[in-house]
């Protein structure tokens, strides 16, 4: 018998990628079955298509609830740029090499290297502040910028997650996706972060 309610807080966390499509299409099935799910997450890539109403909280207290058109005014538009990105740019590069291709540049946004191409023997790659580096090998680039998207002068998409609200201290960083939002985020504690994996660097 299905339960006629569920609470659920942050369900897939810790889970991969397999095991969130798996644990959706059981909630899937349970909500063709009638029951009432309340989901709590923050992400929102993960609920986009999957909920009849969404509600925002702040400190609280509800500021926003309806369904996500609803929600969008007009003009408006949604960015769902996460780690993903860097996941389909691995996928993507690591594909090509099961294919034999042993020199390869994959750039969706975040960018993956292999190899070394001739005749210079690496890749040269364009940061969004203009400067140019150098790649060789085995590699992972990503850029993490509060200028990257907008809402207004002083709101942009990368939110600290203590406050819900867009990161005052937010600098532009240039690393390997999920550590450079982080670093984005809190600087002050880049080296901490980077230096915990090795061959990472970051350019502030």
């Amino acid at each position: 018998m299905s339960p006629r309610l569920l609470l659920l807080d942050e369900p897939t966390s810790g889970l991969d990628p397999e095991l969130r499509l798996s644990f959706y299409g059981i909630i899937a099935d349970l909500a063709r079955q009638g029951t009432a799910m309340l989901l709590s997450s923050h992400l929102l890539t993960e609920l986009e298509e999957r909920t009849d109403r969404i509600a925002i909280l702040d400190r609280g207290r509800l500021v926003a609830d309806g369904t996500l058109d609803a929600l969008l005014a007009p003009g408006m538009a949604v960015t769902l740029n996460g780690i993903a990105q860097g996941y389909a740019t691995d996928r993507v590069a690591d594909l090509l090499r099961a294919h034999g291709l042993a020199t390869v540049l994959v750039h969706l946004g975040e960018t993956r290297i292999t190899g070394r191409p001739e005749p210079r023997g690496a890749w040269r790659i364009a940061l969004p502040d203009g400067r140019i580096i150098e790649l060789a090998g085995d590699a992972a680039l990503a850029t993490s910028s509060p200028d990257g998207t907008r809402f207004s002068p002083c709101c942009h998409y990368l939110f600290d997650p203590t406050t819900g609200r867009s990161a005052r201290d937010a600098v532009p960083v240039t690393l390997a996706d999920a550590l450079s939002t982080a670093a984005a985020i809190a600087p002050q504690r880049a080296a901490e972060m980077i230096g915990a994996v090795p061959g990472a660097y970051t350019l502030l």
